[in-house]
């Protein structure tokens, strides 16, 4: 409920009705979907978290928790190798990516890597697609 309330002062302070909101709430759940699938297309073809783990910042630090924590550290990425590796398998999952000609392991990957990029994103996406939503209903409102 506190939630329905800020965004209905946000969008008032924007310029927006009382009627516009339920349709800007609705703008705005379409544009988080559309940013996350987008988001999660340039994890799949990029692997931009893989990559920011191979510059050799990032390798001194796994190499460093691999030495200094060797038990915890093989357990912790076997754990999640063969998480990944199980899902891909997972016969509810595999057709997913199939249908869209991906690799279900690759896929998989991107998702993972997708949840991160996407949440630490978040403060910079949510006020461009606030910003986003509110011109549109004010340009939509100007025809």
């Amino acid at each position: 409920k506190y939630l329905l309330i800020m965004f209905n002062k946000y969008f008032e302070d924007k310029g927006l009705s009382k009627k516009d909101i339920p349709k800007a709430l609705i703008y705005f759940k379409i544009t988080s979907y559309a940013t996350w699938f987008c988001t999660l297309g340039l994890c799949y073809k990029y692997r931009p978290l893989k990559r920011l783990f191979e510059t050799h910042f990032f390798k001194m630090r796994l190499d460093y928790f691999r030495m200094k924590y060797p038990t915890s550290f093989n357990k912790y990425e076997k754990f999640v190798h063969d998480k990944s590796k199980k899902l891909s398998e997972w016969k509810y999952f595999k057709p997913i990516p199939k249908v869209f000609g991906l690799k279900p392991l690759n896929t998989v990957e991107a998702l993972s890597e997708n949840f991160i990029l996407y949440k630490l994103l978040l403060p910079i996406l949510l006020p461009l697609q606030f910003q986003f939503v509110v011109s549109l209903i004010k340009k939509k409102d100007r025809k």
